[in-house]
């Protein structure tokens, strides 16, 4: 099975952990080219009543939809 890779890449964020830490040490849930398709993946990751986010490897930045609006930069 081919890996899928993309600039997007969705990870679960434990509440006492950075967005730096996690990036570092965490599990990535899923990648996509595609922005929509990582929120998607996202969704997944939230209905099971986990917080998480999306990182943006070109920009360096993240989106949180429960923690913040838009994008912050890292």
């Amino acid at each position: 099975m081919e890996k899928k890779s993309g600039r997007y890449v969705v990870y679960e964020r434990g509440l006492l952990h950075s967005y730096r830490s996690v990036l570092r040490d965490g599990i990535a849930y899923g990648e996509s080219d595609d922005p929509a398709e990582a929120m998607g993946l996202l969704d997944g990751v939230l209905a099971f009543g986990l917080s998480g986010f999306v990182y943006d490897t070109e920009r360096d930045a993240v989106r949180d939809p429960l923690r913040s609006e838009g994008w912050v930069e890292l």
